[in-house]
């Protein structure tokens, strides 16, 4: 290619991707981010190495928490990664992207530079307008929107295992949490970091292996919803760049309501999606990509998306169903799950503990929001019936294979079974409010209006709901004793 030819193609890759090239050039606009870069030339450092070694104006190394800062904002920009172990490293992005620094300070003629190695981020702004991907992967059944969509991606790339073997290994279905004194947002995505990286690693086990990009956005407490639009762009642009390059689907947070939703292609600024609509029998609607829920204050802000690659490391089934039992028993205790940073609106309560926290909300106010009421209830519902099959199905293997392990796992599930049925009881008592609307053959109005009303239950059927909740903790108390002497069963016969 002649030079005058070259410089047309940069040319128009940098009119199509100004704001993005501004955004990477605005991140390496500093001198510490530029030292970074340097020392990580050569090999992975750690944060203590970093602050020794870099230099502020003043001559001195820079405070922990500007350090922290700036590491925080080349990640984001994929400048550097952070390794398992705490360490940091360059990314191959930012080792050309230092070449081509180098080449311009030095006086170098920018045409020596070969654009195809730019153009692997420099070409994040796709050209085309709409894509689909070669797949159709669907939105699965069951009520957590993360087992939901990622099954649905499994299953597309040709993984035989269903939702209960998902939800049951990452321990999706044993996470138990209320919203303190109400029946407030379910709050799927209300996780700490460790939490996700467990889930994370659950997924793993199937032969893909989970990518997550996530940027935190900084809510307007006057107004929640008023937010800079530039990261759900940002995030439109990179899922179009693996839909365009991979042929790849990607799961999306914040599909309204909002939840976890398989993005399958885009049309001009709409993701074209795979969601909960499927579930209700409703007809799928393009996304556009600035209205992604990571406005709504309860979620904390947080744009988030999930990919996949092809993980070939051997898969031991049975150390990965034993890690499943630790991760179902951590779960169902329910410590340590919640985000360091508080949820602006919302404080949860988690494990066995939620049990009496519901318990005391149905004894403590006599009006209750049966959307919520009734929503918490069909989402419990579905997540122990997952917890039943999902224990049964390894349980009766093991015991066929006349393994120890094999007797509390069918005795764990027998429990979730009872439970499954008290949480039927407690839905005829509080039904599903979507439900009610479907009998009564209601139009959306109708829905809109009973969606908005609470009502003043009488005091008997307050406590009977109460009854239930604490019977349930009963049976889920011997659940987690017969799930430890599984997984003690396991590592005695390791």
């Amino acid at each position: 290619m002649s030079e005058k030819n070259q410089d047309t193609e940069l040319q128009k890759i940098v009119l199509s991707s100004y704001q993005k090239i501004s955004g990477l050039l605005k991140a390496v606009a500093h001198d510490i981010r530029v030292q970074i870069l340097a020392l990580l030339l050569n090999k992975s450092e750690s944060f203590s190495f970093l602050i020794e070694n870099i230099k502020t104006s003043g001559n001195k190394n820079p405070s922990k928490t500007a350090l922290a800062h700036h590491l925080n904002h080349l990640i984001e920009e994929e400048l550097i990664a952070k390794e398992s172990r705490g360490m940091y490293e360059l990314t191959d992005k930012s080792r050309t992207f230092l070449k081509a620094v180098v080449a311009v300070s030095q006086g170098q003629r920018t045409s020596t530079i070969e654009t195809p190695n730019l153009s692997d981020y420099i070409k994040g702004e796709c050209t085309s307008t709409r894509n689909h991907i070669s797949g159709n992967p669907l939105y699965q059944s069951g009520w957590n929107s993360y087992v939901a969509a990622v099954s649905g991606v499994l299953e597309s790339l040709g993984v035989s295992d269903d939702h209960y073997y998902l939800s049951g290994r990452t321990g999706y279905c044993f996470i138990f949490r209320i919203s303190k004194g109400m029946f407030g947002y379910i709050g799927e995505g209300i996780l700490n970091d460790k939490t996700w990286q467990e889930i994370y690693k659950g997924t793993n086990s199937f032969g893909w292996t989970v990518n997550e990009w996530s940027l935190q956005t900084v809510i307007n407490e006057t107004n929640p919803v008023d937010i800079d639009s530039e990261p759900a762009k940002e995030m439109f642009e990179r899922i179009k760049f693996i839909i365009d390059k991979y042929d790849s689907p990607v799961v999306v947070w914040g599909i309204p309501m909002p939840n976890f939703g398989i993005v399958k292609g885009y049309d001009e600024n709409n993701y074209l999606v795979s969601s909960y609509l499927r579930k209700e029998g409703k007809k799928e609607v393009p996304i556009p990509y600035d209205s992604i829920s990571a406005k709504i204050s309860w979620i904390g802000g947080v744009y988030r998306f999930l990919y996949f690659t092809r993980n070939d490391q051997e898969i031991l089934i049975d150390e990965v169903e034993r890690e499943a039992i630790l991760r179902a028993i951590n779960m169902t205790r329910g410590i340590d799950l919640l985000p360091d940073t508080r949820i602006h609106g919302f404080s949860h309560v988690f494990g066995l503990e939620a049990y009496d926290e519901w318990a005391n909300i149905l004894l403590n106010s006599d009006t209750i929001s049966k959307v919520s009421n009734g929503f918490y209830g069909r989402y419990y519902h579905d997540a122990k019936s997952v917890a039943m099959e999902y224990l049964e199905r390894i349980g009766r293997k093991y015991s066929e294979l006349k393994l120890a392990q094999g007797e509390p796992l069918l005795k764990a599930s027998t429990q979730y079974r009872l439970i499954k049925n008290l949480f039927e009881e407690y839905l005829i008592q509080f039904p599903y409010y979507r439900e009610l609307i479907k009998k009564k053959k209601g139009d959306h109005k109708s829905e809109l209006k009973y969606f908005e009303k609470s009502e003043k239950l009488k005091k008997e059927e307050r406590e009977k709901g109460s009854e239930i909740m604490l019977k349930a903790k009963n049976l889920e108390e011997t659940a987690l004793i017969l799930l430890k002497k599984a997984y003690k069963d396991w590592e005695l016969r390791n």
